[in-house]
């Protein structure tokens, strides 16, 4: 797992969307990246090691892995815009 700068056409499609008090589980099937395009996520691994991804990163999830996702905004204002998919 690693985190690294994102270009736009490693962002996968589509884009998501949370809220404060949101969240996404996700499983990834095959190799996958979770690119965050605006706001900060708070990602939870299923073996309980949490990230940081801010906009502008890119998050390589592993085959198999399961994270949930979560805005982690100041005072709960904003939202995280993200995509999930295959890399």
């Amino acid at each position: 797992m690693s985190i690294h700068a994102i270009q736009e056409s490693l962002i996968p499609g589509p884009l998501w969307q949370l809220g404060a008090g949101a969240a996404a589980s996700l499983r990834a099937i095959r190799p996958s990246r979770l690119a965050v395009r605006e706001g900060r996520a708070w990602v939870t691994w299923g073996d309980g090691c949490d990230r940081i991804v801010v906009a502008g990163e890119v998050l390589e999830v592993p085959a198999g892995a399961h994270v949930v996702v979560e805005p982690w905004q100041p005072c709960g204002a904003g939202v995280l815009r993200f995509g999930f998919g295959a890399a």
